[in-house]
């Protein structure tokens, strides 16, 4: 690559380098490869207001990988929206820890409005906005970041969504010409779960087993599983992942999944044993709960390539952006679907495991990556935005 196509792109978006594995993880990963990436959490707000993440160290810390460069922002610096100038001042001060790595023609790229303000500051040559959920539906959503919405919209120079339904919204407040960049996955370490020995815990709990592997929060239909645990005593339903952010509600239900004797909550895992959980069930699920009004209508989820690169058949809730994979997923709506499509995927599990298989090697984060690099280079070669 020419030097004059090398970018340097400051990442902004709200989980940790190091946390879960998500999408600005999969995409930045790999360009930084080829640019030089600088990714940072921001600040964190003050609790109760917006996003509010755990602190991090005191005087904050910048770590090198390659040609990326990790922030962990200083925990004492702590924005708050009631105070605009306030706000400003810790946001000048975080930015300028930055500044030194960025040169003068950097691209800002922000996963969430929230990060907005910090432009000011940076005075990117370029801005793009990737909105990767339905923001306004979910909790910490204010007046602020909606404003704050629509003024990056208007000034980005590229706006991304991860599905279409979030695509519709950012159309619906003005965006034009909005790139779908969807979710993918990691076809060869995926693929390869099932040449690897199973997982001693998994192999402790009979067969068939029914996985689901990510974060169980509000997203996940708790009591859908409890009430298919109660119709299918023979089924094992194995949920693995760490248990964070659920309401009180969902705690009770819970606690009561805990006690069945055929759910297992096997905790969380490290992104490289994930492969050979998922490949040696017998069906992999994704039960996000749907209805009006919640966020989870416009999720990409992040497991479904996963899933099919690691083979075992699939049944899912009915996500809009799952719906051009019925062809290779099971999609269940009411909880008598959900029982009928379990019992035939559990009894027809390697029908249709090559189609799968080849579906997932059309969606790897090899080729989103260069998607994405391309249109960063097409924004970058365009006469610069004027304010």
């Amino acid at each position: 690559m020419a030097d004059a196509d090398r970018l340097t792109i400051l990442v902004l978006a709200p989980n940790p380098w190091d946390g879960p594995r998500m999408n600005r993880q999969h995409l930045f990963a790999r360009l930084a490869k080829r640019h030089a990436i600088v990714y940072s959490t921001g600040l964190r707000f003050f609790k109760g207001m917006g996003q509010h993440r755990p602190s991090a160290l005191p005087a904050g810390r910048l770590d090198r990988r390659g040609g990326l460069l990790i922030d962990q922002p200083p925990s004492w610096l702590i924005r708050n929206l009631r105070f605009a100038t306030l706000d400003d001042l810790v946001i000048r001060l975080a930015s300028r820890r930055w500044l030194p790595h960025l040169g003068n023609t950097p691209v800002a790229y922000l996963f969430h409005p929230a990060f907005w303000p910090y432009t000011r500051f940076v005075k990117p040559a370029r801005v793009v906005y990737h909105a990767y959920d339905l923001y306004d539906r979910q909790a910490g959503w204010c007046a602020v970041f909606a404003t704050w919405e629509r003024q990056l919209i208007a000034r980005a120079d590229l706006v991304v969504a991860s599905s279409i339904v979030i695509r519709d919204r950012l159309v619906a407040l003005g965006a034009r010409d909005v790139m779908l960049l969807e979710n993918a996955g990691d076809f060869d370490v995926f693929a390869a779960g099932a040449g690897r020995e199973i997982p001693r815990d998994l192999a402790a709990i009979p067969t068939p087993r029914v996985a689901y592997a990510g974060a169980i929060n509000q997203k996940v239909d708790l009591p859908l599983i409890a009430a298919l645990a109660g119709r299918l005593p023979r089924v094992q339903f194995v949920l693995i992942g760490e248990v964070t952010h659920l309401q009180a509600d969902m705690e009770h239900v819970l606690e009561d999944l805990r006690r069945q004797p055929n759910v297992h909550l096997l905790g969380r895992k490290n992104y490289a044993d994930l492969p050979a959980y998922v490949a040696h069930t017998d069906v992999n699920v994704i039960w996000n709960r749907m209805g009006e009004g919640l966020w989870t209508e416009g999720t990409y989820p992040l497991k479904l390539h996963e899933y099919l690169a690691a083979g075992p058949p699939i049944v899912t809730s009915d996500v809009p952006a799952l719906r051009p994979f019925a062809e290779v997923i099971h999609i269940a709506r009411t909880l008598d679907e959900w029982e009928r499509a379990l019992v035939e995927a559990v009894a027809r599990r390697t029908a249709g495991l090559e189609v799968r298989k080849h579906v997932a090697r059309q969606n790897t984060w090899d080729m989103r990556a260069l998607e994405l690099e391309q249109a960063l280079l097409r924004v970058t070669q365009r006469p610069q935005f004027q304010s």
